[in-house]
């Protein structure tokens, strides 16, 4: 008896790997990169705005506490005032072409993936912007009423910011971390001064590069180099000590180069508007605390589906959202800058 002839149906003309021509499981249809929660999102004023092109944020002076002389009359303090105005800024937008041959050709349904990554494109984009406003509010050092002198912001500039191995950035891991942490207790001690209360979230933004670094030199180090209640900060979940009531988050988004000539509305490329322009290229971090950059929303993320285009053959797909951001609070802000190096 002779063997059957096998013809192996995923073989490519007959020849070759027999699996050629079978499907590979797809793992939630497509492998898709989503982005982190946004880090800006839970440290942000937001105001709903509807009806109109801007908001306007007032305030409102200081007033003095003075002791009363019997029989005199009370006739009223002088106080200044000024508002702050938070405008829109274009519509920001995303949009994916699928070509209906795509459709027959392909064996995985994407279109809920395209409208997860729209989604967070333009999420990353309203990220950056209000980091961009927040490293803005830190450099205002002229307050916006007169005689608020505390309402300013601070910059802290000091090469051992970066590291280098040589001078003037960072010998070491160790120098590194000293550095972040003299500038942290200095904006402690700023917020202090500046009678921010207590109860207000605080969190220093460094980049990820920067924030392991630092991690690593505690570890190796002892957590004593910054706080020696180090039990809420440990190296297996990768996760610095919060110092001086400061807690510590690292972040893909801060704005490290330079955008300060960016044509008006906006330069595509960057995907900031002109109004969130600056040069950023020595920033290495944020210190901020909660409600200091204010966000006015006329419409937030949204995805569109269009109907099938018989002109096109395919499908679009659109997301958007129109708002604006503005810092709002400039001695809740403070930028960690290098001095004389760049981040390139």
């Amino acid at each position: 008896m002779s063997d059957f002839i096998n013809s192996r149906v995923g073989q490519v003309n007959g020849a070759g790997d027999a699996r050629a021509l079978f499907l590979t499981k797809f793992g939630g249809d497509v492998i898709n990169r989503l982005l982190d929660k946004l880090d800006s999102k839970d440290m942000i004023f937001n105001k709903q705005l509807n009806g109109a092109k801007n908001y306007q944020f007032p305030y409102t002076g200081t007033l003095k506490a003075t002791y009363h002389v019997p029989g005199t009359e009370l006739s009223g303090q002088v106080t200044n005032q000024n508002a702050k105005t938070i405008g829109l800024d274009d519509l920001m937008v995303v949009d994916r072409f699928v070509p209906k041959i795509d459709k027959w050709m392909k064996h995985f349904d994407e279109t809920a993936v395209y409208a997860d990554e729209m989604a967070n494109a333009l999420g990353y984009a309203m990220d950056v912007n209000n980091f961009h406003e927040a490293v803005l509010g830190a450099r205002q050092s002229t307050p916006i009423v007169d005689g608020n002198v505390d309402a300013i912001g601070t910059v802290i500039t000091n090469d051992k910011f970066k590291l280098t191995g040589s001078g003037p950035g960072a010998v070491n891991d160790v120098e590194l971390a000293e550095a972040i942490r003299g500038a942290v207790k200095q904006a402690a001690t700023g917020f202090k001064q500046k009678r921010v209360p207590d109860a207000i979230e605080k969190v220093c933004f460094i980049d990820w590069e920067r924030y392991y670094t630092i991690l690593n030199a505690v570890d190796t180090n002892g957590f004593s180099l910054f706080n020696k209640d180090y039990a809420s900060g440990n190296i297996e979940s990768g996760m610095l000590p919060p110092l001086y009531g400061i807690r510590f988050k690292g972040t893909n988004n801060l704005p490290t180069t330079d955008l300060s000539s960016i044509a008006s509305p906006q330069t595509a490329d960057t995907g900031v508007h002109f109004y969130h322009q600056g040069d950023f290229s020595k920033t290495v971090g944020l210190i901020m605390c909660k409600g200091a950059v204010g966000q006015v929303m006329a419409s937030d993320i949204k995805m569109e589906a269009d109907p099938y285009s018989a002109r096109h053959k395919g499908q679009l797909l659109t997301a958007d959202y129109f708002c604006g951001h503005g810092w709002l609070r400039p001695e809740y802000l403070v930028e960690l800058e290098l001095s004389t190096l760049t981040n390139a």
